[in-house]
């Protein structure tokens, strides 16, 4: 398998925890979502959970995003929603065009869970500009779905997936090199998928980890899968040599 060339990689933009990427930072909520629902969920797939900024932990530097069913003292932070889960956004304090971005993180296993790692431009209802560093769908953590979106309509994407590495067996490293010419995807620092990078992938982009309950994609949850935590140890982001 080709290693990532960390020879091509610039200094060091962004790192959380520390480098000013501090986790007490990052936004508990859907950036682009408004003031109300809209904000703390992701209705358009059929999610079944509202991102609560109670569900976002931190222990000894590692972020937990915790799903479970939505309880009494969850009150309006639940927006009627039968499951609450968290979510952590870099925007606005960090967005970056081109560069190598690294997510060190342990995904939850279990039907109906759909954990990603993804950058985002900011949408609008007319296109959906997205590139996905990872997801993966129920107890399948091997299964490593790899997309970019690049407009609102359903064939507007190009999709890979990767079989190599298994993302809830332990702390894996998902990379993701953006250039204006490719993108590559990297897991432990391994080549794992790599395409051509789309018109619409020019333009600073936004970092968002979320873990997911339900949906059209995911299907209906399994009750023994919660409470579910994704963890994160880092996100590293890096310049491009020129």
């Amino acid at each position: 398998m080709t290693q990532l060339d960390r020879s091509r990689l610039g200094h060091l933009t962004f790192s959380a925890p520390g480098h000013g990427g501090d986790w007490s930072r990052w936004a508990r909520r859907w950036p682009w979502g408004g003031q109300g629902k809209g904000a703390w969920t992701i209705g358009d797939d059929g999610s079944l959970c509202a991102y609560a900024p109670s569900q976002v932990t931190t222990q000894k530097g590692v972020l937990c995003l915790t799903a479970r069913p939505s309880e009494a003292k969850d009150g309006d932070a639940a927006w009627d929603m039968p499951y609450v889960s968290g979510l952590i956004s870099s925007f606005p304090f960090f967005k970056q065009t081109y560069g190598y971005f690294e997510v060190r993180a342990q995904f939850p296993r279990g039907r109906g869970l759909h954990p990603g790692i993804a950058l985002y431009r900011n949408p609008n209802p007319a296109i959906e500009d997205e590139i996905d560093v990872i997801e993966t769908i129920g107890d399948d953590t091997r299964g490593a779905f790899l997309t970019l979106h690049f407009g609102s309509g359903a064939k507007d994407y190009v999709s890979q997936t990767a079989r190599v590495f298994d993302a809830g067996a332990g702390m894996t490293t998902h990379g993701l090199l953006w250039t204006d010419k490719t993108i590559s995807w990297f897991q432990n620092d391994q080549l794992v998928a790599s395409t051509p990078t789309h018109a619409a992938q020019h333009a600073p982009m936004s970092l968002i980890i979320n873990l997911g309950v339900g949906g059209n994609w995911a299907g209906a949850p399994d009750p023994r899968a919660f409470p579910a935590r994704l963890l994160v140890e880092g996100v590293k982001a890096y310049a491009l040599k020129a």
